[in-house]
């Protein structure tokens, strides 16, 4: 990270800190809302990072990654991820989990085998299903946290009551 940008962070903490006596702050001539100037600092800095780490992706990497997404976009897979964790389950005891019905907990967990985001075990008449790629999780845990900083962040700038 450069020093600009750790510079710009720290100063974001700062004012954040600062809100708890005042809202606003001076900056050379003009006035900010902290909330906005810093929301805006982070995205700005935010912005700077993936700048520094793109790389130019062709046609086809671009459909995979869109393709990735969109097999997240579905409340359902993502509920069946969530439920079978780092444990094995079956049909059955996803069903019984997630309140849903049997033929649509199947239908998502071929959509999610067939992308290798979960593995398939048969042990005896019961195929047992866990998550083959963990980095699900990363990226579920990065989309999560980024929606608690935004919340927070609102949450923030509203005034007390």
């Amino acid at each position: 990270m450069s020093f600009v940008m750790s510079t710009e962070i720290a100063t974001v903490r700062l004012l954040l800190i600062h809100r708890q006596t005042t809202p606003n702050v001076r900056i050379g001539t003009r006035r900010f809302n902290i909330v906005v100037y810093a929301s805006k600092v982070i995205r700005d800095t935010s912005h700077k990072l993936y700048m520094a780490k793109k790389k130019d992706l062709n046609d086809a990497t671009l459909e995979m990654i869109a393709s990735r997404f969109r097999l997240l976009s579905e409340p359902m897979r993502l509920k069946i991820l969530h439920t079978l964790g780092e444990r094995e389950m079956n049909v059955g005891e996803l069903v019984a989990a997630t309140g849903a019905n049997q033929a649509n907990i199947s239908k998502h967990l071929g959509i999610l085998y067939e992308a290798g985001v979960v593995s398939r075990r048969k042990e005896g008449l019961n195929v047992n299903y866990r998550v083959s790629d963990e980095t699900i999780f990363e990226l579920c845990d990065v989309v999560c946290s980024r929606l608690k900083s935004h919340f927070d962040l609102r949450r923030f700038a509203l005034p007390d009551t």
